[in-house]
């Protein structure tokens, strides 16, 4: 578990003390994270299409709007393609035929890597910012004097 995973973890286990419900912060993931979906999108140089258009929230269903976490990702169900997402993240080591001889290798694009080291900071500022708005809104709502 990476450190941004474990905060998020965290972060998701505190909703509750907070008074917010899940799906209030999953919705401000979801808008927040509309920005890294599409540098995802840009870092991918596919001659088809097939996998950067199927980047995207993951499993975007009933179930899904009651919580407060959003896999972003490849998809590959609803006539999306991206069945080659992993290799085309982490690339191949070298392959070769039964006979021997060389199939070649793919080297690594890292695109989701990429596009979440250049939008994680911003991502965590905004959902903090957001989530501290809705806070003051409820609390205003609730009679508390909210100014600083």
């Amino acid at each position: 578990m990476t450190k941004f995973s474990t905060e998020l973890a965290n972060a998701v286990k505190g909703i509750k003390s907070l008074g917010l419900s899940p799906q209030i912060v999953g919705g401000v993931i979801e808008r927040n994270s509309e920005q890294f979906i599409t540098l995802a999108k840009q870092n991918i140089q596919d001659d088809t299409g097939n996998l950067s258009r199927s980047v995207g929230f993951i499993n975007k269903n009933a179930k899904y709007k009651f919580s407060a976490v959003r896999l972003i990702g490849a998809r590959v169900y609803g006539g999306y393609r991206g069945y080659h997402a992993y290799i085309y993240e982490h690339g191949t080591k070298e392959r070769k035929t039964r006979a021997g001889s060389s199939k070649g290798k793919m080297p690594a694009s890292d695109y989701m890597l990429r596009a979440f080291d250049a939008y994680s900071s911003t991502f965590i500022a905004k959902t903090e910012r957001d989530i501290v708005k809705i806070i003051e809104q409820n609390a205003r709502k609730a009679g508390m004097n909210t100014t600083k």
